[in-house]
């Protein structure tokens, strides 16, 4: 990957260019929970597939690196509270909340897809097994797979079973086996071939099983106005950037028939500590490439996103899709 140039022009840097189906879509200015790692990530749109791909693909020693953070998401299990919603932000979570219809996932919501009592579940990407604990507490028989040996500790301290592995390559105990439902959340954005990731979940369904998989919405109107400055971005952990219809496309060639389609994530998007967030990326970016790169994220531009948000349709509105579908 080539070195940040301290010479950005900001026009330079998004003109169309176009190469068959791919186009140049964005090229972010480094990692901006490593402050040192200035180094040019380019995204390619890749219109037949319907989605983004980091180009190129970073090495497995470049992957593992980005994930050794002091603070993850899945190096803790108790998070840090949110801050304490005051003045504008109040008031935008207050009223944001009242048009939020996120779906969650739990015990409940998956009967309504396998009512059965006692499922076999595979988490993959499982980071420190939160979802695992919670399906085990209904009553299902639970597996984990995660590649991070932080979050694996955390969640072995919990007795629960989980192997070192990725979505690409299964660890050799569970190749013979087959599940009733896998979860794939908030992983598919992270492997360098989602392709295979898909393909293999679906191998291991038994006939009629579900698969769940849920990445971030890059087609939410919170992405557009951020750009390059969205939480939800995250080069280089993240490879893979979808919307609606391009992940629906790759889960369709897999031997699964897609079922629903489901968002999640809108309310958050006006908390502080989510504006807080993309303020520090747009400081590091702006100083980075010499220039301002998008309005300002503060509580007047979101306010903007609420106007704009609240009564469009759901690709446009959350900031995380959903989509559940079924072995043949």
């Amino acid at each position: 990957m080539s070195t940040a140039s301290p010479n950005w022009v900001e026009s330079n840097m998004d003109k169309p260019s176009r190469s068959g189906n791919k186009r140049s879509w964005m090229q972010v200015p480094g990692d901006w929970r490593r402050k040192f790692d200035t180094r040019v990530y380019p995204i390619i749109w890749d219109d037949e597939l319907g989605y983004g791909r980091l180009l190129p693909r970073p090495t497995a020693a470049e992957i593992e690196a980005s994930y050794q953070l002091e603070a993850y998401y899945t190096h803790a299990w108790h998070q840090p509270g949110d801050l304490r919603e005051t003045g504008l932000f109040r008031w935008l979570v207050a009223w944001a909340w009242r048009f939020d219809k996120s779906v969650y996932i739990s015990a409940d919501w998956l009967a309504q897809y396998k009512p059965e009592k006692s499922l076999n579940i595979l988490d993959i990407g499982a980071g420190n097994g939160r979802l695992m604990t919670h399906m085990r507490s209904a009553g299902h028989t639970v597996t984990g797979i995660e590649p991070d040996p932080d979050a694996r500790t955390i969640a072995q301290s919990s007795d629960l079973k989980i192997y070192a592995g990725t979505a690409e390559s299964y660890p050799a105990e569970l190749q013979q086996e087959r599940f009733d439902v896998i979860f794939m959340i908030h992983v598919l954005e992270h492997c360098v071939d989602p392709d295979a990731a898909v393909q293999n979940a679906a191998g291991l369904l038994n006939p009629g099983g579900i698969l769940v998989i849920e990445t971030p919405n890059n087609e939410a109107l919170g992405a557009k106005m951020a750009g390059r400055c969205w939480r939800w971005l995250d080069v280089p952990r993240h490879l893979n950037f979808f919307t609606r219809s391009g992940l629906e496309m790759l889960i369709g060639r897999a031997d699964v028939k897609v079922e629903n389609c489901e968002f999640r994530g809108y309310s958050r998007q006006f908390k502080r500590e989510w504006v807080g967030n993309e303020q520090i990326i747009w400081k590091l970016f702006s100083d980075r490439m010499g220039t301002k790169i998008s309005p300002y994220p503060s509580g007047w531009r979101s306010l903007r996103l609420l106007l704009r948000s609240f009564w469009r349709r759901p690709e446009m509105k959350y900031d995380s899709v959903r989509v559940i579908s079924r072995k043949k």
